[in-house]
């Protein structure tokens, strides 16, 4: 009987991660059905002249300046518009997204949040010696163990050794002076 080729799932040191935000999430940088903005510490998401109103930097013609944001994207664009915030580990990280009623929910904004805010750990999918793809994985879900990460990535934990880091060692080098 054949043995049955064994995955591993290395965890790739938090400062060699080289997802993007924008490629995991898969998110329109102009998109006008979803905005990320409001915390000026970060990068703002969405079409320019929506990110306007949100910001209250739009004068319109009937009200002026003196508008409700939700009603003012509606007005402009025809289409229901919902709020929420995300957030990060720490007081500082948030933002406030705004979507079209029905064009996202709940898992969709939580994704978001955990790549925005990098609450999410990077892996090496390695089969025999053969690194064969690179996964992200939120930290909630990695947090619950194997069992939970194998699942959320599609794979049979009995099939599957993971590793994650357990800290570092360093070595100074040293060389003789003349």
């Amino acid at each position: 009987m054949e043995e049955a080729k064994r995955i591993v799932l290395k965890k790739v040191p938090d400062e060699q991660c080289h997802y993007s935000f924008e490629d995991e999430v898969g998110i329109d940088p102009n998109s006008t059905e979803l905005l990320l903005t409001g915390n000026r510490n970060y990068q703002s998401f969405g079409d320019p002249a929506l990110l306007k109103v949100t910001s209250h930097d739009y004068c319109d013609d009937d009200v002026g300046y003196d508008y409700s944001t939700l009603e003012e994207l509606e007005k402009l664009t025809g289409k229901e518009w919902g709020k929420t915030t995300i957030r990060g580990y720490s007081q500082g990280d948030w933002q406030n997204v705004y979507y079209v009623e029905g064009s996202t929910n709940y898992a969709r904004i939580e994704e978001i949040s955990d790549y925005y805010f990098g609450k999410i750990d990077e892996f090496r999918i390695i089969e025999g010696e053969d690194e064969v793809a690179v996964a992200c994985v939120p930290h909630h879900i990695r947090w619950k163990g194997k069992k939970a990460t194998c699942e959320y990535l599609g794979l049979d934990p009995n099939e599957v050794t993971m590793l994650v880091d357990d800290g570092y060692e360093k070595v100074y080098k040293y060389k003789e002076v003349e």
